[in-house]
């Protein structure tokens, strides 16, 4: 698996520097954050190279732990990215974008994504890439002033294969996409043959209304696809705190997921404010699940049951506020010699709700509750949760791509006790991470 997944990287980046042959050109302004740019005089050809890398630093606020089915929190180093991008360009009309993830093997291939641009105003996408639904999901986060996503986009997938079509006018005032997709996580094949639909459309209010100060933009997606356990089990979306603690387990789904968002994002001179939405609904039809039918949380028995839609939901405020005075971008070019400060905060909340109270049991009976690897292993008595947030941040931007964050999170939990079991009546958390970051 760790060939196949070099040979994805090499075989593309071959292929483009093979296309990229000739003399180097000079550099023009928007070619001065590449490392390299290779150029082919005729036809228009081009290679650029970036690389980001991001070393973390995370903490907690009492002794470490291991929580059988929830996973591990420790204070600790690590490599939380470390990536490679190569931009290509052929005969002016066709782009290639290459990721790869170099901090673990289940990441070599990130993106690999091939752009045809029809007409001006029409292009077609290709490969593996992020789906036109979650903004914070579609925004990258090699550059992006939060150390982490919020709890909501948990109800997105990372990556996924598939197509789309994007439809936008030559002023960019609005964009509209349109994409099938496997709906599979990156680097996974469909397992049952369907296909989700993927839309997103989005406007510009800067760009249709004369003088409206700043940058102001409003969107809403909508996807829907059929998700069945033909070649192997297939399960929901699951539950994790940005320092990777699994309050929700995946559950197992059969039938439709269908899910709405909608975000608005500002960017007026040195401020950014952005909101987000999303609702999701996974059908739950002859699911083999486990129950809990004496009362203890712990599961005792299986049983196969038509069960109520998985309800989840999830949602987003922040606001970002450059104390230096720089006008706000992923990509802040101090105007002092020490550098830049921004401060940042986020509130998010997330939402697992089955809507079951009493399922019956295989003994005629007898009832109970699902449960799950998660839910036993942080003393609940079902599988339901909902989990709240509150980020505070500070960056320091101290050249052009170089910059140090620091971000506590206070997390807030309805039924789970991530203590295990040691003070049971104790359903909240604090976590601290730093992090050093290069990007160019």
């Amino acid at each position: 698996m760790k060939n196949l997944g070099l040979k994805w990287i090499a075989i593309p980046a071959a292929i483009l520097g093979l296309l990229a042959w000739g003399q180097r050109a000079e550099a023009g302004p928007n070619d001065k954050q590449a490392l390299f740019h290779l150029e082919a005089p005729a036809p228009k050809t081009g290679l650029d190279f970036h690389a980001a890398v991001h070393l973390d630093f995370l903490g907690y606020d009492r002794h470490e732990e291991n929580l059988a089915g929830a996973g591990s929190q420790e204070n600790n180093f690590t490599i939380r990215r470390a990536r490679v991008v190569l931009t290509g360009i052929l005969y002016e009309k066709i782009t290639f974008f290459i990721q790869t993830g170099l901090e673990s093997t289940d990441t070599l291939l990130m993106d690999g994504i091939m752009i045809y641009q029809i007409a001006p105003w029409v292009d077609v996408r290709a490969g593996q890439m992020k789906m036109p639904f979650s903004a914070e999901r579609l925004e990258s986060y090699l550059t992006n002033p939060f150390l982490e996503r919020s709890l909501a986009a948990n109800l997105e997938l990372r990556r996924s294969r598939g197509v789309s079509l994007g439809l936008h006018p030559r002023n960019e005032m609005a964009r509209l996409e349109l994409g099938l997709f496997t709906g599979e996580n990156m680097m996974k094949n469909n397992t049952d043959d369907h296909f989700e639909y993927v839309g997103r459309g989005r406007i510009f209010l800067n760009k249709i209304i004369p003088d409206f100060p700043g940058e102001f933009a409003l969107a809403a997606s909508g996807a829907r696809g059929r998700r069945s356990p033909v070649r192997e089990a297939t399960t929901s979306f699951t539950g994790k705190t940005l320092n990777e603690l699994t309050f929700f387990s995946p559950v197992p789904v059969n039938g439709y997921r269908t899910r709405w968002e909608a975000d608005l994002s500002w960017r007026y001179q040195p401020l950014w404010l952005a909101a987000e939405w999303i609702h999701s609904e996974e059908e739950r039809d002859h699911v083999r699940i486990n129950l809990d039918t004496d009362g203890d949380g712990v599961g005792d028995a299986e049983v196969t049951r038509d069960l109520e839609n998985l309800l989840e939901q999830g949602w987003k405020v922040s606001a970002v506020c450059v104390l230096t005075g720089e006008p706000f971008s992923e990509r802040i070019v101090p105007d002092h010699s020490w550098g830049a400060v921004e401060l940042l905060a986020r509130y998010s909340t997330v939402t697992f709700d089955s809507q079951e109270e009493k399922i019956r049991g295989q003994v005629p009976g007898t009832r109970g509750r699902e449960v799950s690897a998660a839910s036993q292993a942080l003393g609940r008595r079902s599988i339901d949760e909902k989990v709240r947030s509150v980020d505070a941040g500070l960056n320091w931007f101290i050249k052009p791509g170089f910059w140090i964050g620091l971000d506590v999170t206070w997390q807030w939990f309805d039924h789970s006790s991530t203590y295990d079991g040691n003070n049971p009546d104790q359903h909240s958390d604090i976590n601290y991470r730093g992090r050093i970051a290069v990007a160019f």
